[in-house]
């Protein structure tokens, strides 16, 4: 271990740590950097993370310069300032000022440095930069922008340490040095968009992601990719109910800090024009009220054959076998989803969940046998998840059955060939656990909200529960145990909805709908009585801070038999003169407008009541009805900006009252006479 000391405070590393690293747990963040990166080569070119050491002539950097013991080093120090300040300016010599229109704004390296560490007056005039090339396509997924190259050089290692393809490099000398592609070749490795993230600028930038979303607009959650059994984790950013871009988010043990740029676009699919949104009764849409009786119909007597998918979560596996019961279970199609893998992340099986399905105790079946047991099953069939009938075996099998339900989230061959088709929850829409390929449990929770009428498995469970169940061997009509459904079990990873309060209660409780509707009049009524006792604590805020600059007999010094009640008695004595005072108006009004300015005022400020979520949403008649009017997700922004409209009824009120000192712009309201 080395002992050192860095800006007075002192610290203890493992002997082989570098100054870089070591300096970050001392401070508490980075130094100043554009080059280094902990899972690439040593570069030293940015020249940023310079620190000062006691007993080196020099400045050194931080990054190519490894702990010893006794070590006494500056990072703050004037002389370091000083040089940081003067290295940013070269390193902008010839950077345009493209903030504005640069999809890097808001999580850019760069801003963050200067702000932090430059703020200097710059000594170069702008007509002495040397303009390069913009917005080169060097491949299916990545924009050049040469003119905004800092030359760090991470793009670069990362294709030859990485993913060893070696497309990119750094052509020509000094202040002509630019990045850019080998003449004939392109870009188009299958990582290629992670140059995109290391970028510490806004030089490589995603032809998807390009000019469609400001970042600071964007929210953030924790997820699992679910293109492959890697199960890479990531980072979705998304913004009202729409997933925008996947990024890659740190695990040693799974993924590093990559991904594949077939991963990045699996959200694509959450927002497919054949998304299942609403439930199907031979083709046609019905409502959640309207599938009991049908379920009833299609399963009298249960389910005789359930099938499930490797792309569901260990807690759906889990709740299949409850609504199995004794039926005969196929974990799905085998062999289905397969692609391309490689060495560095991908998997050639394209689900998240194939490990999973073991652990369930699920089975899968080839084509062949599956379409065996869909022509021998004595009753309805269940089909939960994954597009079996994408083998033609399976298709034709489930064809000839008037007696199929499919829960799934894509109205496709399997959705077309069911009577009864329920829409689910994707991964993104969903919280839940996947086994990767590693066997590790991986625990994701939800990103966006479910669109249309789907539902989530918990809800599906219990509905496909109610219908029977088969005894054993599949065998419609015997007798059916309890629901076991409605254990408590596979709750563990509980969904969550913006806004929710009932949320995870078994919905069969008796009572449950009358809680809801309680606690959210509950919540209504408290929010209202909030806000509109507001009111009065603001006019009594403002009068008495009136009357303090006036200094005259008011909220401060009126009083009641010599009692003040804390300045009170002036929102008190307001109180009667409006009830008791005699209703004197204009007499050269516009009636009309005199009697709208005070409606106007109040249906403004109501409305701001559309964007507040007083709860989850109440089911009533197979129809799901959200406790919020408008689902904007803006917040206070929409408050401030519907109550700034307000100041409409200005002309309003002026206009109806027309008294001879009007002002001018008044003067041209109609006038009533």
């Amino acid at each position: 271990m080395a002992r050192l000391t860095i800006d007075g405070s002192a610290i203890e590393v493992a002997d082989g740590t570098s100054l870089f690293d070591a300096c970050r747990l001392a401070r508490g963040e980075s130094l100043p950097h554009f080059c280094y990166h902990p899972d690439l080569s040593i570069a030293g070119v940015c020249r940023l993370c310079q620190v000062e050491v006691e007993g080196m002539p020099k400045l050194t950097i931080a990054c190519n310069t490894t702990v010893r013991d006794g070590m006494v080093v500056h990072t703050r120090s004037e002389k370091v300032r000083r040089v940081s300040q003067q290295i940013l300016e070269m390193h902008l010599i010839n950077h345009p000022v493209d903030c504005p229109i640069c999809d890097q704004a808001g999580e850019c390296g760069l801003q963050d440095q200067y702000m932090a560490y430059g703020l200097y007056d710059s000594q170069v005039a702008e007509s002495d930069k040397v303009n390069k090339a913009k917005a080169q396509i060097i491949g299916p997924h990545v924009v050049l922008d040469k003119e905004r190259c800092v030359l760090c050089s991470r793009c670069v290692r990362f294709c030859n340490e990485v993913t060893g393809t070696g497309e990119l490099g750094i052509f020509n000398r000094g202040d002509r040095a630019e990045i850019g592609v080998a003449p004939g070749r392109e870009l188009d490795n299958a990582y290629s968009v992670n140059t995109v993230d290391i970028c510490p600028v806004g030089a490589l930038t995603s032809r998807d992601f390009r000019f469609r979303k400001r970042v600071w607009m964007l929210k953030s959650a924790d997820g699992v990719c679910a293109g492959c059994a890697t199960g890479c984790n990531v980072r979705i950013d998304h913004e009202a109910g729409r997933v925008y871009r996947l990024k890659p988010r740190r695990n040693a043990a799974v993924n590093g800090a990559w991904m594949c740029d077939e991963g990045r676009l699996t959200y694509r699919d959450l927002h497919a024009e054949d998304r299942l949104l609403e439930p199907l009764w031979r083709g046609a849409v019905v409502t959640w009220a309207e599938t009991r009786g049908h379920l009833t119909q299609l399963a009298p007597d249960g389910f005789a054959l359930v099938i499930g998918s490797a792309h569901q979560t260990l807690e759906e596996l889990w709740l299949l076998r409850q609504v199995a019961g004794g039926a005969d279970v196929s974990g799905g199609l085998a062999g289905s989803d397969m692609g391309v893998g490689d060495d560095i992340l991908r998997s050639a099986d394209r689900t998240p969940n194939r490990r999973g399905l073991a652990l369930a105790g699920l089975v899968e079946h080839d084509p062949g046998t599956l379409a065996g047991l869909i022509g021998a099953a004595r009753g309805a069939i269940l089909v939960h998840g994954g597009e079996p009938a994408a083998a033609p075996q399976v298709a034709a099998a489930l064809a000839g059955r008037p007696d199929v339900v499919y829960v799934g989230t894509h109205h496709r061959a399997t959705a077309r060939a069911a009577t009864l088709a329920l829409p689910g929850a994707a991964w993104a829409e969903k919280a839940g656990i996947f086994v990767n390929r590693q066997g590790r449990l991986q625990a994701f929770t939800q990103a966006v909200v479910r669109p249309g009428n789907a539902r989530p498995a918990r809800q599906r469970a219990r509905g496909l529960a109610r219908v029977g169940r088969p005894a054993a061997g599949g065998r419609p009509g015997a007798d059916r145990p309890e629901g076991p459904a409605r254990e408590r079990g596979g709750r563990a990873h509980a969904e969550h909805r913006p806004g929710s309060s009932a949320v995870g209660r078994p919905a069969g409780r008796r009572g449950c709908l009358m809680d809801i509707v309680l606690e959210s009049l509950a919540k209504i009524v408290f929010m209202f009585l909030l806000i509109m006792g507001m009111v009065p604590a603001l006019i009594w805020a403002e009068r008495k801070g009136a009357a303090y600059i006036q200094d005259r007999t008011g909220p401060n010094r009126a009083s009641i038999a010599g009692i003040r009640l804390a300045g009170l008695v002036h929102p008190i004595a307001d109180v009667l003169k409006l009830v008791f005072k005699e209703d004197v108006a204009p007499t050269h009004r516009h009636r009309a407008l005199y009697n709208l300015a005070p409606w106007l005022v109040m249906t403004v400020a109501v409305s701001t009541y559309a964007v507040i979520p007083f709860g989850d949403y109440l089911e009533l008649g197979g129809k799901r009805i959200p406790l919020v009017v408008a689902d904007l997700q803006v917040g206070l922004l929409y408050v401030l900006a519907v109550a700034s409209l307000g100041t409409s009824t200005a002309w309003c009120w002026p206009a109806g009252r027309r008294t001879t000192n009007s002002p001018s712009w008044a003067a041209s309201a109609p006038r009533r006479r």
